[in-house]
């Protein structure tokens, strides 16, 4: 069993800190993304790497350790956890791919969570929606990090742009901001369970003056909203602006960060502040008609990017070996490679079941090829009725899909009997007598049991995607 997962990074647009006190907060998910791959183990070890982030460990998921073999551990605190949580610690090969930044603000922490928990349900064939995915992701980030904001969970699972009231619930927002976004990132590192804890150690100490500050930070992002909804990209930039300065009030800001947000405004963005945790990291600045100045006054000093909202939210998908074989070997079975032509007749000729499968839907089947009882029936054979009526047998072996069924049901007459053969109900055929139909005479009289004892083609169950 192989499976692999990927969920989005995020910026916050508004609401950093506050969110994690019962204020709203905006958000958008961004083209970059983490991605979890799970196959089954070669060894009795699992083990987890990653070759962009340059790091190999061995995992005990049940006691929650982990033996480094090379690199910085960082990253491997969440997987660990998501794994405790989600697996029943049987050994699995487990490879990390990234894009995103790591501790630069833009949600790496909670992609990296969310790919993995969904990863880890369909490696276990384990139904979940992304209501109940999110919160488990929160809970994982929440135990790493001591405290921990919903808003990175919720974006990584769900995508797109999304306002988180006060009471916890989303809200999508329709607006198309065509305004791109510039990302600039410090070469030092932010901890965001080291921020939270900071701005709470804060709070404790000066409730009186930092409530208002973060209640104040709420009301800006209300207001926000609204200037997302209309499309007023002044109004946002400077709301952006004015963040900026609630951040710096409550100890997250750092003087590189400071560099890059007003060397942002002097190229020409109309807004800019920090976005993320803070205490390193990154700051997003929206530069409407100035985006190569922006980014190239901002590569002086520091790195930087340039992001698309993403309106796609985590995705999965199961590799199967063994079904993807049986898939081909259908798809042979079904095509004209299965079969060889006939001299200059155009057709093709099963040699295993001397079916005869016509290439041409002008071409019908010819009387020798409805004797040999075996006839493989074509999509949009036209002429094939006129060729049944024709011909002496009483029965006729027709290898047909449902769709073919469909077309050539209510139309035999005589003493003609059309037996269909369908491989999918073999097994059946023993145990339910009525597989086999006889049709009568009278070709307007529909049969609403024809595909009764169809069997199910497709009973997998739905997934999150």
């Amino acid at each position: 069993m192989e499976v692999i997962a990927s969920a989005p990074g995020k910026t916050i647009l508004f609401g950093e800190h506050a969110v994690v006190y019962s204020q709203p907060a905006i958000a958008a998910a961004v083209s970059k993304r983490a991605a979890i791959h799970i196959k089954d183990s070669r060894s009795d070890k699992t083990i987890l790497k990653s070759v962009d982030l340059g790091f190999e460990a061995e995992l005990d998921t049940k006691n929650k350790t982990y033996v480094l073999k090379k690199g910085k551990p960082g990253i491997i605190r969440y997987i660990l956890e998501a794994l405790h949580r989600a697996h029943n610690h049987s050994p699995i090969e487990i490879t990390l791919s990234i894009d995103i930044p790591i501790g630069s603000g833009l949600g790496s922490s909670a992609a990296v969570t969310v790919a993995t928990l969904a990863a880890l349900h369909r490696y276990h064939n384990i139904y979940f929606n992304k209501k109940e995915l999110a919160e488990m992701a929160h809970q994982v980030e929440f135990s790493v990090q001591g405290e921990a904001s919903p808003l990175d969970t919720l974006i990584s699972t769900y995508g797109g742009l999304i306002y988180l009231d006060r009471n916890k619930e989303l809200h999508r927002i329709d607006a198309h901001i065509n305004a791109p976004f510039v990302i600039g990132v410090t070469s030092k590192y932010g901890s965001t369970s080291k921020m939270v804890r900071n701005v709470k150690i804060l709070k404790n100490k000066f409730p009186k003056v930092m409530n208002p500050v973060i209640e104040t930070m709420g009301v800006l992002t209300d207001e926000a909203k609204i200037a997302i909804e209309e499309g007023d990209i002044n109004k946002i930039g400077e709301l952006m602006n004015l963040n900026h300065g609630f951040l710096d009030a409550i100890g997250v800001n750092t003087k590189e960060l400071s560099r890059m947000v007003y060397i942002a405004r002097a190229s020409g963005a109309i807004g800019s502040k920090i976005t993320g945790a803070g205490g390193g990291g990154s700051i997003i600045a929206l530069c409407p008609d100035k985006v190569n100045e922006v980014s190239d006054a901002i590569g002086m000093y520091d790195s930087t990017i340039t992001l698309n909202f993403s309106r796609r939210g985590v995705s999965s998908k199961v590799f199967n070996d063994k079904n993807k074989s049986n898939y081909n070997r259908n798809r042979r079975y079904n095509g004209r490679n299965h079969y060889k032509k006939q001299g200059a007749s155009g057709k093709f000729i099963n040699p295993k079941s001397n079916e005869i499968k016509s290439v041409d839907k002008k071409d019908s089947f010819s009387e020798k090829a409805i004797q040999n009882n075996n006839i493989k029936m074509p999509n949009g054979s036209k002429n094939f009725n006129n060729d049944l009526k024709q011909s002496n047998k009483k029965s006729i072996n027709i290898n047909s899909d449902n769709k073919n069924k469909s077309k050539i049901k209510n139309n035999t007459n005589g003493n003609n009997k059309v037996i269909y053969n369908n491989k999918n109900q073999n097994k059946y055929q023993n145990n339910n007598k009525k597989n086999n139909k006889n049709y009568p005479k009278n070709k307007n009289q529909n049969n609403k049991n024809t595909n009764r004892y169809q069997p199910i083609k497709n009973n997998r169950r739905d997934y999150a995607n």
